[in-house]
């Protein structure tokens, strides 16, 4: 019996992840909810005012993706951000693998290159929130971004065109026919498993 073309699998490990023979569609999402408690001495209270800290609780981060591949050259991505109960737009991109003399090209919203602390994911950084002075640059807008290794991955390149967008819709902001240019190199003399 010949297999059909749309056999696909189904497989769950932190996210849900549909695979066929060509196409994958990844599903998944994170919720971080941060609780706090604060109790102080009456002393405190009347020395600088009742109740100088508050308990509460706050939806730190909630978003959902669906990202895949097709065919063996062709990536995506959309990820949605829900903040104070409207919906926001972090991640949507369209890529393509394997351009010869490029590497990979993506076009949409995308992370800019600037801060490695920021290329990071969330889930990997060292403290519950980046540094404060990330507010100051966007962390993604809307552009196409080049970008590949070599030299069996001890160096790498990152390179896009930008439009300053609005970071919850990618839509660009001022419409004054304005971009910019942003680019990346990296470097790793040692690249070998201890």
């Amino acid at each position: 019996a010949q297999q059909d073309d749309n056999d696909f699998s189904l497989e769950q490990d932190k996210n849900v992840k549909i695979i066929s023979n060509e196409k994958s569609l990844n599903i998944g999402g994170r919720i971080m909810f941060d609780n706090a408690y604060f109790s102080e001495s009456d002393f405190l209270n009347s020395s600088y005012n009742a109740e100088q800290s508050k308990s509460g609780d706050q939806f730190r981060r909630i978003f959902l993706y669906a990202a895949g591949a097709m065919y063996t050259n062709i990536e995506y991505k959309l990820q949605l951000n829900f903040i104070n109960g409207k919906v926001g737009l972090r991640d949507a991109f369209i890529g393509f693998k394997n351009v010869p003399f490029v590497g990979r090209i993506r076009i949409g919203q995308v992370k800019e290159p600037i801060r490695l602390e920021v290329l990071n994911s969330s889930n990997y950084i060292t403290f519950m929130e980046r540094s404060f002075n990330t507010d100051f640059i966007p962390i993604r807008n809307s552009g196409i971004l080049m970008m590949d290794d070599f030299y069996k991955n001890k160096m790498s390149y990152q390179l896009g065109v930008f439009r300053n967008s609005d970071k919850n819709t990618g839509n660009d902001k001022i419409a004054d026919d304005s971009f910019v240019v942003t680019a990346r190199i990296t470097g790793m003399p040692v690249n070998k498993e201890t």
